[in-house]
């Protein structure tokens, strides 16, 4: 059985259009609007109709105080449209809403005009050049932007600090100082650093 395409008597010369690169790029970009015109077509919930929208926005005008929530329970109760609160919002005026009371202090205000008073603090740790943390505690004045106090402390890793208790109480022991005090006292200096 042969499954061969019979393909027209004209020869390929006869088949083959000549086009600008002009002409050609164009098609090519016909052909990407229209695939992405079919891609993103609108999906989900259609749009509600334009006479619902205005209906919205005017209610939404006339009475400032109400929500999306009130909107809503009022088109079911008085027109007996059922709509979705989410829905109502999406259609109300921006700027519309209810107010409470008159607009906050901008931070900014507030900053000038009690800057003497504010302090920053701040705690971070950075790595020292030796690769040891340091802990970093810096409290600054807001007003005069001076560092009120500042303080760091280099913690050792536990190896480290093992290691160096050890160094000190056997050179404590090979001096004669055998004490239990004179090990607390090395425990304790070798902590303050």
């Amino acid at each position: 059985m042969d499954t061969r395409i019979a393909f027209p008597t004209l020869g390929w010369r006869q088949a083959l259009t000549i086009v600008k690169p002009g002409t050609f790029v164009r098609w090519h970009r016909q052909g990407f609007r229209l695939f992405w015109k079919w891609k993103s077509k609108p999906r989900g919930r259609p749009r509600i109709p334009a006479e619902l929208q205005k209906l919205i926005v005017e209610m939404a005008g006339d009475n400032p105080t109400w929500g999306e929530e009130r909107i809503a329970a009022e088109l079911l109760l008085k027109v007996g449209i059922r709509i979705s609160p989410r829905t109502v919002r999406r259609y109300m005026p921006k700027d519309q809403g209810p107010r409470r009371g008159p607009s906050p202090q901008h931070w900014m205000t507030l900053v000038r005009n009690h800057a003497e008073g504010i302090l920053a603090c701040d705690f971070f740790v950075t790595v020292t050049a030796s690769f040891r943390v340091l802990y970093v505690f810096v409290i600054m004045e807001v007003g005069t932007r001076r560092i009120a106090t500042s303080t760091s402390r280099l913690i050792l890793r536990r190896a480290e600090y093992f290691s160096s208790f050890a160094r000190s109480s056997r050179e404590r022991n090979l001096a004669g100082s055998s004490s239990t005090t004179a090990t607390a006292s090395t425990l304790r200096s070798s902590i303050r650093l």
